[in-house]
C-alpha cells in the first residue's frame, strides 16, 4: 500500500442469516469496508484461526445461532484473541434482561 494510502478496514459480519449477511455486507461495502462473513460460530472461529495473522478490525456477531450461540462464540473468542479486538453484539431481542447479558 502507498504512503498516504488509507487501509480498507476488515469486518467479520457473523449471523446464520443470509439475508442480513447479504444487507450487512452491502451497505459495509458500500461504505468501503472489507467485508467476510462466517454462518456461524463455529465457521467464525475457523475463519479467525485461518486469518491470525490479519485480524478483522471489528466483528459484528449475531447472539441466536444454532448449533453455537453468539454469547458461545463471544467468549471462545475473547479466550483465543485480544481483549481489545472490537465485537459488537447484534440481536433481535428486545428484552431489558436480555440487552443486560
Amino acid at each position: 500500500m502507498a504512503e498516504g494510502e488509507d487501509k480498507q478496514l476488515q469486518i467479520l459480519s457473523i449471523d446464520d442469516d443470509p439475508v442480513n449477511q447479504m444487507v450487512v455486507t452491502s451497505l459495509l461495502e458500500a461504505a468501503g469496508y472489507s467485508v467476510a462473513t462466517a454462518m456461524d460460530g463455529f465457521e467464525a472461529l475457523e475463519y479467525m484461526e485461518d486469518n491470525a495473522d490479519t485480524l478483522p478490525d471489528l466483528l459484528l456477531l449475531d447472539v441466536m445461532m444454532p448449533r453455537m450461540s453468539g454469547y458461545e462464540c463471544l467468549e471462545q473468542l475473547r479466550e483465543l484473541y485480544p481483549v481489545d479486538l472490537p465485537i459488537i453484539m447484534i440481536s433481535a431481542k428486545s428484552e431489558a434482561t436480555d440487552k443486560l447479558k
